[in-house]
Formats: C-alpha cells, sequence, structure tokens
C-alpha cells in the first residue's frame, strides 16, 4: 500500500472489497475443493473495508463524499449481523457455514461492514464504553495479530496429551489454550514486528490530504 500512489488507491481499495465479495460467490460455481472464507482472497473484503474507513476519514477530497455512504451502510450493517449471528445459533450452523454457504458470504459482508461502525465510534458513546478497559483495548491493539495467528493456535494445541476432563471439561481447557496462545503470539508480533512496521510510516509523507495546505491563489 506505501507503494501505491494515492490516486490509484482508492479504486485499489474498491477492488479489494469487490474482489473478495466474487471470490467467495464464485467458490459454488466452480465447485472448488477448499473453503473460500479460509484463505487471504475471502477475507480481502473486510480488510479493504477497513482501510476505506482510514482513506476517507484522512482525504479531504473523499471525506464529504464518500465517508456518510460508508458510515450509513455501516450502521445498518450492526443489526443485520445480530441478526445472522441469532439465526446461525439457531440452525446450529458449522463454524465454517457447512451447508450454509449464502449465509456466511452475507456474516462476512455484514461484519466487515459493522466492523467499520464499530472502528468510527471509537470509545465515544455507548458502543465506545464497551472498549474503554485496557485489557480490551489492548486485545483490539494486537488484534490483527490474532486474525493472523488464530489459525495456527488449534493445530498446535491439538499436538498435546490433554487430560480427560467430565462436563466438556476438556473442550473447555483446550479452547482456553487455543485463545491464550493466539493472544501470546499476537502480542509477541505486535512487539517485535508490528510496532517496528508501523514506525516507518512517519518516514513517508502522506499525499492523501488535498486543498489544506495549497496557499490560495491571488
Amino acid at each position: 500500500m506505501l507503494l501505491v500512489p494515492p490516486r490509484f488507491l482508492h479504486r485499489l481499495l474498491l477492488s479489494c472489497v469487490a474482489g473478495g465479495l466474487v471470490f467467495k460467490l464464485a467458490a459454488p460455481v466452480f465447485h472448488v475443493s477448499f473453503n473460500p472464507f479460509r484463505p487471504l482472497p475471502g477475507c480481502i473484503d473486510s480488510l479493504g473495508l477497513g482501510a476505506l474507513l482510514a482513506l476517507y476519514q484522512h482525504t479531504d477530497r473523499y471525506r464529504q463524499r464518500f465517508l456518510p455512504v460508508l458510515l450509513a451502510l455501516s450502521r445498518w450493517a450492526v443489526p443485520v449481523f445480530l441478526l445472522l449471528t441469532v439465526i446461525r445459533i439457531g440452525l446450529d450452523v458449522d463454524p465454517w457455514y457447512g451447508g450454509n454457504f449464502y449465509l456466511g458470504v452475507a456474516m462476512f459482508l455484514a461484519l466487515g461492514f459493522a466492523s467499520v461502525a464499530f472502528l468510527h465510534a471509537g470509545t465515544e458513546g455507548g458502543l465506545g464504553r464497551v472498549v474503554v478497559p485496557p485489557a480490551l483495548q489492548y486485545i483490539g491493539a494486537i488484534s490483527y495479530g490474532i486474525y493472523v495467528h488464530h489459525f495456527f493456535a488449534p493445530l498446535l494445541v491439538g499436538c498435546l496429551p490433554l487430560p480427560a476432563l467430565p462436563w466438556s471439561g476438556t473442550k473447555v481447557l483446550r479452547m482456553l489454550l487455543e485463545a491464550g496462545l493466539a493472544v501470546g503470539v499476537a502480542a509477541l508480533s505486535f512487539r517485535y514486528i508490528e510496532r517496528p512496521f508501523l514506525a516507518l510510516k512517519e518516514r513517508f509523507a502522506y499525499a492523501g490530504r488535498q486543498g489544506g495546505g495549497r496557499a490560495a491563489r491571488p
């Protein structure tokens, strides 16, 4: 993204959102042998929506034209996602939407837009107060690392000889170990990989703002 000229960045992000959606919708048409929700192309639409929010907030020529539209769609997506979640629980849908493919596509899309509303709300208002506790704020800071590394946690924990505990105790123990491993690895990734890369942004002049710093012609 750092190497993309600002005039092409908006189109690139829109292409990511559309491409991720098309990738998932095309999977049943072409009878792919893998789960389309797992690879990066199946998630790039959600990542693209977050990047669009950042672009619209920090670029003058996009802020008034596109930001209200994105936020309006995002606010509607919150109740839609909650409704789809209730439906998913009621139908006992497979975690990776086996047999309910289009429900999964709708949930991914709704979650992406709802996340934009959440990010824009920040720590203000009723929704923002939920993330005020420092522990949850830290989880938010390392959330990208959790997203990237959580897939490997079950694979590693599955190799451990866990004791047989009653009342689903083994399952609960496994979930706790997986969550702890994902958070731990994400914390290390944030400290030693993400932060150094984020620090590099200070060395690049952002050319997205237009109109604010130009002197008016006489």
